[in-house]
């Protein structure tokens, strides 16, 4: 009868809410709800006409003294380290996650190398070289490199300005205290017992986000395939009002285009910014 009881209440509880666990104590059924931890193809994203891809699990992390793989990804999406070891001149010894342009490890472009020195990141556009993170890398507890890629200019400026149905697919939110920007996958159907979704275009700015979640809400977004792009800042004096992300695609060989959004921003911007200006990496796989 308790095995009955206990797979009763699995069966009623909403689908959801993912790893679910029945046992009983002293004769009473409890279940205990935890998060999954996403997995790469939750949500479908198109980024040009003929192309999709599914997002990481996180942000790019960097532990220069990590024993076997370096490059990780955060363990939550929301996770930031931010101005403490992002901003420092020289983050040669904690772990970072901000990157200037192309700073993959390979050869001289390493993760740590000193921000004034704008003559030292790769020159051309690092998906068509060795210098993107996820190619050049096995990142986490992966084998092998080559599973991930930064998205270029076009594919993000497709993603939030082009691909079918983007206005409603795209806000300003926050996130267990952490401002940034959710993306919903391109099949989005809202959930059972999702919280209401206000479109980017219902308020003036990043900090006036009606759209505000706790983590316990935020795991039903987040399990249905929604992304959530964290508003680290940058090294060039941007604060966490802003989401900075590089693209892979170069302006010349000093300067790399860069997406940004925050503060009073009613659209994401693709800016030009100097190599050496470290930003958030997002990394991507074809679907």
């Amino acid at each position: 009868m308790k095995k009955l009881f206990c797979l009763l209440i699995a069966f009623a509880v909403s689908p959801m809410l993912f790893a679910e666990e029945c046992e009983t104590v002293y004769g009473i059924a409890s279940v205990t709800y935890e998060r999954q931890a996403p997995q790469p193809g939750n949500g479908r994203f198109a980024v040009s006409d003929s192309k999709v891809v599914r997002f990481s699990t996180g942000n790019l992390f960097y532990n220069p003294s990590a024993e076997g793989n370096k490059f990780y990804f955060s363990a939550q999406q929301y996770t930031k380290i931010h101005a403490a070891t992002g901003y420092s001149n020289d983050p040669a010894t904690e772990t970072i996650d901000l990157f200037g342009y192309g700073s993959s490890g390979e050869g001289a472009y390493q993760p740590t190398l000193k921000r004034d020195d704008n003559n030292a990141y790769p020159e051309g556009n690092i998906n068509d070289t060795q210098y993107d993170w996820g190619v050049h890398n096995a990142i986490g507890t992966e084998s092998e490199a080559g599973l991930w890629r930064t998205l270029t200019f076009a594919e993000w400026n497709y993603l939030f300005t082009q691909r079918p149905n983007f206005a409603n697919l795209r806000s300003a939110a926050k996130v267990n205290g952490v401002k940034g920007l959710l993306l919903l996958p391109d099949d989005w159907n809202t959930p059972e017992g999702c919280p209401t979704f206000y479109p980017l275009e219902s308020f003036n700015s990043i900090g006036d986000s009606k759209n505000n979640y706790t983590t316990e809400q935020w795991t039903i977004f987040e399990n249905a395939g929604a992304i959530f792009l964290p508003a680290v800042g940058s090294c060039d004096g941007y604060d966490n009002e802003y989401c900075c992300y590089w693209t892979s695609t170069q302006v010349n060989a000093s300067d790399g285009n860069r997406f940004d959004f925050g503060n009073e921003d009613q659209n994401p911007r693709l800016i030009s910014v100097g190599k050496r200006i470290r930003s958030s990496v997002r990394l991507v796989q074809d679907w």
